[in-house]
């Protein structure tokens, strides 16, 4: 009881209030006060400034040629339908359709052969069939290749958690 009691503690709670508050100030600012988009070359950031400038501070920033190297630039559907266009992968289907598809991902959830996701995606622009982030298709064996190909950004640990998306335009 003496540290619920504590004055100690309930300076801390003040202080973790003011804070949010402050925070939340922060972000509603963010919101009014849109800055551009911040465009960096290759080489311009490292670490301490993506986590100082933009990761904390919850801003995008564009990386200009900083996968230009990476042997994954050179990907096209066709290349991937040639090289792995057989390995089955999760496809989110049927999204427009359903307002409510998020409530039920995995009703919207099928496996098909990456070839065929890529043949619909270069049709017209949509936001029905898509692979992202979340059917993590780098994580298929099959793809296992294509991790490899990927370079690292800067700030990002590790392998960075890369993420292949694979959709229509729009």
């Amino acid at each position: 009881t003496e540290v619920s009691t504590s004055p100690v503690l309930d300076g801390a709670r003040r202080l973790v209030a003011r804070s949010a508050g402050v925070e939340q100030a922060a972000r509603l600012r963010r919101t009014l006060d849109i800055e551009p988009v911040a465009e960096l070359r290759s080489g311009e950031l490292d670490d301490d400034r993506l986590y100082r400038e933009f990761w904390t501070a919850n801003r995008p920033v564009v990386l200009r040629g900083a996968a230009s190297a990476w042997l994954a630039a050179s990907w096209t559907p066709r290349s991937l339908a040639e090289r792995v266009g057989d390995v089955p992968v999760d496809v989110v289907v049927g999204r427009v359709a359903d307002p409510r598809w998020y409530d039920d991902r995995a009703g919207h959830t099928e496996r098909w052969p990456l070839r065929t996701l890529l043949e619909r995606c270069d049709g017209a622009p949509g936001d029905d069939v898509y692979a992202d982030g979340r059917t993590d298709l780098l994580a298929e064996p099959g793809l296992a290749p294509l991790r490899a190909e990927l370079g690292l950004l800067p700030g990002l640990v590790g392998d960075g958690f890369p993420k292949l998306w694979v959709g229509p335009a729009g």
